[in-house]
Order: C-alpha cells, then sequence, then structure tokens
C-alpha cells in the first residue's frame, strides 16, 4: 500500500518543477500563499496586496508547509495535490480492499489516479484534490461504521473532522456526503445519527472547526469574507452564468443540464470506455448491493448537485470520481477473466479483456502522463509570457523595482516578478503610463504590443528601453506578443 501511494505521488509530482504555473488559479493560490508566509497573516489570504475571498484558508496553509519545506517555487505549491491525490488512492485501496477484495482496492486506486482529471487537478496549485480527500474520507467513514468491528469506531469522529476540513480547504461542497446519508447502509445510518446526540456533537464540532477560522476572517474583514466567498462563488455561482462558464437565460440552463453526464466521458478518460456497461450493471444488480447503492448515490448526489447549479466547469464533479473509480473497479471481471464488465460492453460494442486488458490500459496511460510531464513540460516552459519575460528581465530586476501593466493582467506576472520585486504589480490606465513610467526610480511596465504606439507614439521616452516579447498562453490558447519598457534608474546590486 505504501509503495503504491509512493508510485502515484511520484506520477502526479514529475515535471511539476520545470512547468510554470498555469491558468488563472495556480498562480493565485501560489503567490496568495507566499504573500500569507511573508506578511504573516494566517488568516486572511492575500493576493498582489489585496484580500483575496475566493477560498478558505486550508490549502494555503499546506502550501504554505510544503514551501517551508522546498522552496518557494512551482514544485512546493503543487506538492500538496499531489500528496492528496495518493493519499485518495490509499483511502480507495482500503475501502474497495475490505468491500470486494484487495483487486478491487488496487484497481479503484489506479482508476481514480489515471485519468484526465487526476493528472490535471493532482498537480495543480489548487484547493480540488485537498477537498476530495477529505469528500472521500467522509464518505469512507460513513461506510466504515456499517461494518461489524470495534476498529472502526473512530470512523464517527472522522466523518465530522473530514467534512470541517472540507470545508477549509473548499467551502460547503465538501458537505454533500451529508445528502448522501439517506442511502448509506443501514448500520451505518444508525451508527453515526444515532442517539441523538451523536449527529448533535458532531455538527458542533464540524462548526466549530469552520468558526476557529471563519470568525476571526469575518471579523477581520468586516464580513466580506462571507459576503464575497459564499455569496459571490457559491451563491452566484448557482443561480447566474460566472466568466463565461455556462449558458445563460432559461434555454441556455436547460440545454446545459446534460453537460456533467457527458463531460464525464472525457474526465475519467481512457476509463471512459467502459462506463456504459458499468453503470448497466449498477443498474441492474448492484444498486441492491448497500454498499453499491450508497457509492452510486454519492456519485448522483455531486452530478445532480452541480447539474443543478448554472456555471459550469468540468471538474466541477471531481468529488464523484473516487465513488465511480469504486464501482468500476467492483464491476471489473474477477482475474483471470477475459469478458467486459458485467452488463455489456463498451462504447464501441467490442468486449474487453479482464486483468491483461486492465493492466495494458493502466501501464499505458501512465507512461503517457509521464512522458508528458517529464518531455513536453519543458518545452511548454520556454514558450509562456511570463517565464520569456522573467529570463529577459530577471538579472535587470531588484527589490525595489517598481512594477506594473496595462491590458496584460495575468496573475502568473504577478507569481513571476515577485521572485525578486518585493512590491505588487500595479494595474494602470493608458493615461497614466507615461506619467508612471517618468517616475524616478527602476520601473517595468508590461503592455501588449498593439498598445505602445498608443501610449508613447513613435517612440518610447528617453532613458527607456523596449524589450520584445512573445509567449504562448496555455491555458487561453493564443499566442500573445508583449513589449516590456524598462528604465533601470540607479542601479541596485541584485544576487543570482
Amino acid at each position: 500500500m505504501a509503495l503504491l501511494a509512493l508510485a502515484i505521488c511520484l506520477l502526479h509530482c514529475a515535471g511539476n518543477s520545470s512547468l510554470p504555473l498555469v491558468d488563472r488559479d495556480e498562480p493565485r493560490f501560489a503567490e496568495a500563499t507566499r504573500e500569507m508566509v511573508q506578511g504573516g497573516d494566517w488568516v486572511v489570504p492575500h493576493f498582489n496586496g489585496g484580500y483575496r475571498f475566493d477560498k478558505p484558508p486550508l490549502v494555503y496553509w499546506m502550501q504554505a508547509a510544503s514551501m517551508r519545506v522546498f522552496g518557494g517555487n512551482e514544485f512546493a505549491v503543487r506538492f500538496p495535490s499531489a500528496l492528496c491525490a495518493a493519499l485518495t488512492a490509499l483511502v480507495l485501496l482500503l475501502w474497495g480492499a475490505r468491500w470486494r477484495g484487495v483487486a478491487t482496492g488496487e484497481r479503484a486506486a489506479l482508476v481514480f489516479s489515471l485519468c484526465v482529471q487526476v493528472f490535471q487537478h493532482g498537480r495543480g496549485a489548487v484547493a480540488d484534490m485537498t477537498m476530495v480527500l477529505c469528500f472521500t474520507v467522509a464518505a469512507w467513514c460513513a461506510w466504515l461504521l456499517g461494518q461489524e468491528s470495534r476498529r472502526v469506531r473512530w470512523a464517527g469522529a472522522c466523518f465530522w473532522v473530514a467534512l470541517g476540513l472540507g470545508f477549509l480547504a473548499k467551502g460547503p461542497v465538501a458537505w454533500l456526503p451529508l445528502v448522501a446519508l439517506p442511502w448509506a447502509p443501514k448500520e451505518a445510518r444508525r451508527a453515526l445519527l444515532g442517539p441523538w446526540w451523536k449527529p448533535v456533537l458532531g455538527v458542533v464540532v464540524m462548526l466549530g472547526m469552520v468558526a476557529a477560522w471563519g470568525v476571526p476572517a469575518l471579523l477581520r474583514t468586516g464580513g466580506e469574507f462571507a459576503a464575497v466567498g459564499l455569496g459571490k462563488h457559491v451563491v452566484a455561482r448557482s443561480v447566474g452564468v460566472m466568466e463565461g462558464h455556462g449558458l445563460r437565460g432559461v434555454a441556455g440552463y436547460l440545454a446545459g443540464l446534460p453537460f456533467y453526464f457527458v463531460a464525464v466521458f472525457v474526465s475519467l478518460f481512457p476509463w471512459s470506455f467502459w462506463l456504459p456497461g458499468v453503470a448497466g450493471k449498477w443498474w441492474r444488480r448492484d444498486r441492491f448491493d448497500p454498499t453499491a447503492c450508497y457509492l452510486g448515490a454519492v456519485v448522483l448526489v455531486v452530478f445532480g448537485a452541480f447539474t443543478l447549479v448554472s456555471t459550469k466547469l468540468i471538474h466541477y464533479t471531481l468529488p464523484a470520481l473516487p465513488a465511480l473509480a469504486l464501482l468500476m473497479a467492483s464491476a471489473w471481471p474477477a482475474r483471470g477473466a477475459s469478458s467486459a464488465p458485467d452488463g455489456g460492453a463498451f462504447m464501441g460494442g467490442k468486449a474487453l479483456g479482464g486483468d491483461r486488458m486492465f493492466e495494458r490500459v493502466a501501464l499505458g496511460w501512465a507512461v503517457f502522463v509521464a512522458v508528458i510531464a517529464l518531455v513536453l513540460f519543458p518545452l511548454a516552459a520556454r514558450h509562456t509570457p511570463s517565464e520569456v519575460l522573467w529570463a529577459r528581465i530577471k538579472d535587470r530586476l531588484a527589490a525595489d523595482t517598481a512594477v506594473a501593466t496595462l491590458r496584460f493582467q495575468e496573475p502568473s506576472l504577478v507569481w513571476t516578478l515577485r521572485r525578486r520585486v518585493a512590491g505588487y504589480l500595479e494595474i494602470l490606465s493608458k493615461g497614466d503610463a507615461v506619467r508612471w513610467i517618468a517616475q524616478p526610480g527602476p520601473r517595468l511596465l508590461v503592455c501588449e504590443e498593439a498598445e505602445v504606439a498608443g501610449i508613447f507614439g513613435a517612440g518610447t521616452p528617453e532613458g527607456v528601453e523596449a524589450l520584445p516579447v512573445e509567449g504562448f498562453q496555455i491555458a487561453r490558447g493564443r499566442r500573445v506578443r508583449l513589449v516590456v519598457l524598462w528604465k533601470p534608474g540607479q542601479r541596485a546590486s541584485v544576487g543570482d
């Protein structure tokens, strides 16, 4: 078990030090963690000098601990996700082994670990995998309480603690295991919910964990943390479309209802070829098994909850993948069998081999992921705008360099420049750019190429050097051309 968890963790760690932080979320989480460490404020996260209310603090605390060990780099801020992904796989191994044997546990761990969605979020500097671990532990503990053994009596306390930690990772979504409890085995419900004081005490523990951080955070921000963190990022996402992630209007909402039931074939790839057969087997036979019924309920609760939410992002159903991996592993043919999972074939209609086919798919995907991480990640790093910019300008920067940008407001720019610059990235309007660059001291202004002529006319001000930078934004899939305007001011000596 330890070797499998270690191998999975290493697979998720591969290439993380060479790939720059991508998308908008990774650099925001990473920079907020760095500012938390530098400023010593462990209650309210900040990004670029201002409040960051998007997520509770658990992931920042974990990334801060990792940075203390590995330094302030990309590997450090991604390591907690890799660790949580490996621990989630370990939980699935234990769960599956206790339910239907060691082979089921091993397969569940591998199905979860070797799929598209976990490849991305198992190495991302974001909160999702931390929440998934807490979610899975809570669901597992609820199930354990239905097993007749004194060794699992601790599971009741762990259930509520996992829910509390899950909220501190990513908010109320971590409490969805509570919604699935009516479908848990009868013995589990009886152990968790009776007598009456047990759930009351559990809720007190869970809410107490949240309040220990939440009350000081609300007092410090005048209630703004709840207004933005819950009001905007939970309620507003539920009733409306945010940042273009979804279809507007009643017709758009109805058209988006099947989204996750289609997107799961991407999230769970390459195992999604087996989904129709597994779903058919579950509906015909396994749903009458108490454990399989509970796992199916967990999956459907997650999919149902986010289907009703207006904002759609493919990774929102990530908490359902561990339960789905267990169902898929349990439906797989026994060792030595050669038929497809009972209930039919996969999408193309062919029967698939048993043990041998599973091993081929698992090994093939692991090799594919390793090649991407070890070969393509370093190649991609050479072409991201922020890293190209850093390579050109890093030797000129000092702690007192003032930095600013106009339209190119990528969070990765903040993370990259603050490796050496002490101040924060200013956001300027075109009218302020000329006045800002003329102020004394070393200054660096990042503009998109098309903006420069509109600001400075035919040429840049005297003493200002224009450095062209070109790169490819991975998250947006577009090539950008930048111009870095550099004014030395009084040169300060800097170390490497």
